[in-house]
């Protein structure tokens, strides 16, 4: 790190470092009372909760990536999509922190899962229209989210088209787990909404 002292500095610059300590006092000052007055306003919000499902996915899992002959470009395919989801589909519901309020949030593992199912459906459509705004956000989701995970594996190559290897072992994040702490979470709702219809 560069460091760089006053003491070789001209006298006339000396007095810009009695101003300055108090010229960042000043904006300092201004930043706390603006952070402070903003909590004033709205002292609970759920931009303060943490943005994540609390998940505990255990201990890292074996996977084998490989080819299938599911999820194809065929009505079998569109099935198989469709039963990627959990019984409420993307969604979980969590309650406020004050505990009033029931909020619903996407989990993001759904969120790319359904994602992948709208472009697997715009894709069979016939006859092919432009794509949809829907298609065009599940498509900038998808990229924003593999450019995110950044994963620095190296895959093999089987030829020249560099086409990856048939399969190969990796090492991920239970997502199991993920799945049945959102069943959980679907049928706690289904409860708390069947008890207070």
């Amino acid at each position: 790190m560069k460091h760089i002292s006053a003491t070789g500095m001209h006298t006339k610059h000396k007095n810009s470092f009695v101003l300055l300590p108090l010229a960042v006092s000043f904006i300092l000052l201004s930043v706390a009372v603006t952070i402070l007055s903003l909590f004033a306003r709205n002292p609970t919000t759920e931009a303060s909760r943490p943005l994540t499902f609390d998940v505990n996915v255990g201990d890292l899992v074996g996977f084998t990536v490989f080819n299938t002959a599911r999820y194809g470009l065929n009505d079998e395919g569109a099935e198989d999509y469709a039963k990627l989801m959990p019984s409420g589909g993307h969604t979980v519901h969590l309650a406020s922190e004050d505990g009033q309020d029931i909020h619903a949030f996407t989990v993001t593992l759904f969120h790319q899962l359904k994602c992948l199912e709208i472009y697997h459906h715009e894709y069979l459509k016939k006859p092919r229209s432009p794509p949809t705004p829907l298609l065009r956000h599940c498509l900038n989701y998808l990229r924003q989210s593999v450019l995110c995970h950044a994963d620095t594996r190296l895959e093999s190559i089987k030829n020249a088209e560099v086409q990856s290897s048939k399969e190969y072992e990796t090492v991920c994040r239970d997502w199991t787990q993920v799945y049945d702490a959102a069943e959980r979470n679907h049928a706690s709702y289904k409860k708390l909404v069947h008890n207070t219809v």
